[in-house]
């Protein structure tokens, strides 16, 4: 026998072992490379990225164009604004809003109730 004939398979369960190989190692990259992506993902949704001013679009105690999504996601030394379409309006907040940075808060009208269950703002000094 000569070199070339003792590196090839010998059998079908041989052949097949090989090819189970390539598969599997070609499945854990795709399996690292989706790992990679979602991590990344997670990275950056989580972390809002502060922006200077903020407008308030609905009465939501919660949620995208809320004043507390605004707060939260509103720099130090960012303007907070209410769409025009919410003058006369009250926003019905379940929980206290904490505001922790330096912020400006331009009404229009609006009305802040806490429905007589919890205080409407916390203002945190440090």
């Amino acid at each position: 026998m000569n070199k070339k004939e003792i590196s090839k398979p010998t059998t079908a369960t041989d052949r097949g072992s090989r090819k189970d190989a390539k598969s599997c190692v070609s499945a854990a990259r795709r399996f690292a490379t989706v790992i990679g992506i979602l991590c990344l993902c997670l990275a950056t949704s989580g972390t809002a990225l502060a922006q200077s001013t903020g407008t308030v679009t609905n009465t939501n105690n919660t949620g995208d164009g809320s004043l507390r999504q605004a707060i939260n996601n509103v720099a130090n030394g960012g303007t907070i604004t209410f769409d025009a379409s919410l003058a006369g309006q009250t926003i019905t907040l379940a929980s206290t809003l904490t505001i922790n940075t330096s912020v400006t808060i331009e009404g229009n009208g609006i009305t802040l109730s806490g429905n007589n269950a919890c205080k409407i703002m916390g203002i945190d000094a440090s």
